[in-house]
């Protein structure tokens, strides 16, 4: 798609003037946010148009004298590319593509294409894939969808889902926005193939029908257009995703797609049994068996390894919630045990995990000081550039440790025996654990402001667990100050309050039914 404007990205999002000194415009250098620089486009056009007049480099899809379509040509100079958004021609086949990324091409585009549906949403999702790795481009497609170029020849579900996901991410904004609609007809047919894929019995427990659930899920609940709606909206995903994983049953270790898909989703499919006061059927021994590392019998990257390890724990958080959650009704003896048994032998495995993140992941950060505006954070550091892979496992660790430390302060708190000195330094040691995680999660401000709520979706619950870490009142006005900053103009009628955020707080701790 050819661009309207020649600002940088970060200042499209922000609708703010662009003074377009590349490699660092003026508003980036001044925010000390990271500037992706000017956009890139490409173009696709018939095969007889005259050839382009950059030195960029040309693809030209063409078909031979027997209709058939010709193998692709590479035309142009060998210099590096940068990576360009997309948009497929009306109705044509042949076509040039003109200033495109050539590095690391998934194979779709090694062999001859055709006209059919699938393999023009490949064709595109392919240069979709290219930009993904750049800070500025939407991440919500999910790490799962380089899988999915392939599986397109075969499912008309994902097809469908995959083009309407596509058109939402390729269109005027980088973020959602109130007036962000998704095509109703791209969307209806999604729809329909997806429901059609769920009544065929051979088409149910397929892949890439659960991942075009996956897909649609994640696109509705990223552009619901109020932060309310949301709510509602992973509720029902989560619940269809979970209810279409236990249709399917325990997958293979090997297969990583649906690893990938599964993990991604791990954090809803938690929440809404936490919701539904349900033990989650990830916490079985065949899905703990089939999810982590032990099971795999391969080598993992030490982040991945302590994320999934968080992960494992992570699938017992509603079975604990229900425990205490039952306890606070009755205050019974037994249920006090049970509760504070399955709490402790969290807690144990999650300090163990942040002891040794500590040790060999976040030692070796760059570390930065706070933006000058942020005169009231409760952290005078934060983390540069920690890339996705750290940024996940420390917001996976900090909101789960601070869960637990929420309920076993409660449980020591409730406790009927015991020193009161005793007692006391228990809840000190609590509530020093519980704010240590929360700095880390503090040092992640400013990479949450410059990524956005696309990419840092899962920031606002993380960063809200930590209010009643702060310690004073101006700290908890710049929570909820980072969390409308975060949260951008995506929703600007429903804006974070004190209130909203001290009942997240409350509810991820089980102190609230």
């Amino acid at each position: 798609m050819v661009a309207k404007t020649s600002r940088c990205l970060m200042c499209r999002a922000r609708k703010i003037k662009c003074d377009q000194r590349w490699p660092r415009c003026g508003p980036c250098t001044k925010s000390k946010r990271e500037c992706p620089g000017p956009p890139t486009t490409i173009k696709f056009l018939p095969p007889e148009t005259s050839k382009p007049t950059s030195p960029a480099t040309a693809i030209v899809l063409s078909q031979d004298n027997s209709g058939s379509v010709a193998p692709i040509q590479w035309t142009g100079q060998d210099e590096p590319l940068h990576p360009a958004s997309t948009y497929t021609s009306s109705g044509e086949s042949d076509f040039v593509l003109e200033d495109s990324s050539l590095m690391d091409i998934p194979s779709i585009l090694s062999r001859p294409l055709n006209a059919s549906p699938a393999n023009l949403v490949a064709t595109e999702l392919v240069k979709t894939l290219q930009v993904e790795g750049a800070a500025h481009n939407p991440s919500f497609l999910g790490s799962f969808i380089k899988d999915v170029p392939s599986m397109l020849d075969h499912s008309p579900a994902l097809t469908a889902t995959v083009a309407c996901a596509l058109d939402a991410c390729t269109k005027k904004e980088l973020l959602p926005r109130t007036a962000r609609k998704l095509d109703a007809k791209l969307y209806g047919k999604a729809l329909a193939a997806i429901h059609n894929a769920l009544e065929s019995p051979a088409q149910r427990t397929c892949i890439s029908t659960f991942l075009s659930v996956v897909l649609l899920g994640r696109l509705e609940t990223v552009l619901a257009t109020r932060q309310l709606a949301r709510i509602p909206c992973w509720s029902v995903h989560a619940a269809g995703i979970s209810a279409l994983l236990r249709y399917r049953g325990v997958f293979d270790p090997s297969d990583d797609t649906v690893f990938h898909a599964v993990l991604e989703n791990f954090g809803p499919i938690v929440a809404h049994h936490i919701v539904r006061d349900q033990d989650c059927f990830l916490a079985a021994p065949e899905w703990q068996d089939s999810l982590f590392p032990s099971s795999r019998k391969r080598k993992v990257a030490p982040v991945d390894d302590l994320l999934y390890r968080v992960f494992a724990q992570l699938a017992h958080l509603p079975t604990l919630l229900k425990y205490f959650r039952v306890f606070r009704r009755g205050r019974r003896q037994g249920d006090f045990a049970r509760t504070m048994d399955l709490a402790a032998l969290i807690s144990m495995e999650l300090r163990a995990i942040g002891s040794v993140m500590e040790k060999d992941i976040l030692s070796n950060l760059d570390i930065g000081s706070v933006a000058d505006e942020d005169v009231k954070a409760p952290v005078q550091l934060v983390y540069v550039l920690p890339g996705s892979d750290v940024v996940r496992l420390i917001a996976w660790h900090a909101v789960l440790s601070n869960i637990v430390d929420k309920v076993l302060i409660a449980l020591v708190q409730m406790a009927e025996d015991g020193e009161v000195s005793e007692r006391a330094r228990t809840l000190e040691e609590l509530r020093n654990h519980a704010l240590s995680v929360s700095r880390r999660v503090w040092m992640l401000s400013e990479e949450a402001r410059q990524k956005g709520l696309i990419q840092f979706y899962f920031y606002p619950g993380v960063l809200a667990a930590t209010y009643d870490s702060a310690q004073s009142d101006a700290e908890r006005e710049w929570i909820v100050d980072l969390l409308n900053d975060v949260q951008g103009g995506t929703w600007e009628e429903n804006l974070w309050t004190h209130e909203a955020v001290r009942r997240v707080c409350l509810t991820l701790g089980g102190q609230l039914d």
